[in-house]
């Protein structure tokens, strides 16, 4: 595995990357950069991104205040950085794409982090000095509602924050983390899952304390979640684009999925029967798969444009 890099942003805030597969790579070859969910880290990514490495380079990126990320720290007279938003961490998104100096680069978003790649490509628009050949949706929305198990989650984290700022309660003990973390840990797989993985699920659960996940982060993005709404501008992106759901997605339903497919003028959608929403790691390999065919024809169409330009 690569070393960690850090790219220092504009406003001061830290960017913990890694670009994986750059080893023995056609130089035609599009990268490919990953765009993490809510709560997670570079690290959850696992197995898929090496897949996906096996075939380009691909840059994982711990999001703004999350994992080995971090803030800007406040400016007076403010005591607090400011709240996150998708379009901030889709601005964060280009500096690093910026920073690695990839003009042509593809572009897979999980969940929020699927936010964040519409909110990319809608950014994008109109520019000719950067190019992003595809869109890669997993588990996403083209507008964020905390509803269903999001809402009920936000209210509980909402409670257990609200009591620590008032005094009522101390800090969150790890204890309480873990527990919080297993409650959404659960919706996010399906329930004959968890019932046939309990040995996965509480492996997932002890790593969590390696990696640091503030509550007050997690909170802000689904904050930052409820926000989000590009739904009258992807009309306007007329990027090939690839949207893969599972159908028994708990956390954000595949509907959302159809609707994102049915808003992007070129897009495919490709639901996952009996999937739930931690797709890439329940589905025996099938998403991987769906990605590097597709990301692979894309490379070929790109390079049979940029032969023509050249002719």
């Amino acid at each position: 595995m690569p070393k960690t890099d850090i790219l220092e942003l504009p406003d001061g805030g830290k960017l913990a990357y890694k670009v994986l597969g750059t080893k023995g790579m056609r130089d035609d070859v599009v990268p490919l950069i990953l765009l993490m969910g809510l709560s997670g880290v570079k690290e959850d990514w696992s197995s898929f991104a090496q897949g996906l490495a096996q075939h380009r380079p691909v840059c994982i990126v711990d999001n703004r205040g999350i994992g080995e990320s971090s803030q800007a720290k406040p400016k007076p007279p403010f005591r607090e950085a400011p709240q996150l938003t998708i379009m901030q961490m889709a601005t964060d998104a280009f500096s690093l794409i910026e920073h690695l100096d990839w003009r042509r680069f593809h572009l897979l978003g999980f969940s929020m982090g699927g936010m964040m790649a519409q909110q990319l490509v809608c950014l994008l628009r109109g520019r000719d000095d950067y190019e992003c050949v595809s869109l890669n949706l997993l588990g996403t929305t083209p507008k964020g509602q905390l509803r269903g198990f999001l809402a009920e989650y936000s209210g509980l984290l909402g409670a257990q924050m609200e009591a620590r700022e008032t005094g009522q309660q101390g800090k969150f003990t790890m204890e309480e983390k873990l527990e919080l973390y297993r409650t959404m840990l659960e919706r996010n797989f399906t329930t004959q899952w968890c019932l046939n993985n309990p040995t996965a699920i509480d492996f997932m659960i002890a790593e969590s304390p390696k990696y640091k996940k503030p509550m007050r982060i997690i909170a802000q993005q689904m904050e930052a979640i409820a926000e989000f709404d590009v739904v009258q501008q992807l009309q306007f992106i007329n990027i090939p684009t690839l949207v893969v759901h599972g159908t028994a997605d708990q956390v954000v339903p595949v509907q959302a999925g159809q609707a994102v497919a049915g808003a992007l003028p070129k897009a495919e959608f490709v639901p996952l029967p009996d999937i739930g929403h931690m797709t890439y790691l329940m589905d025996g390999g099938e998403s991987l798969r769906l990605f590097n065919k597709f990301l692979h024809h894309m490379d070929e169409v790109s390079r049979t444009k940029s032969l023509q330009v050249k002719l």
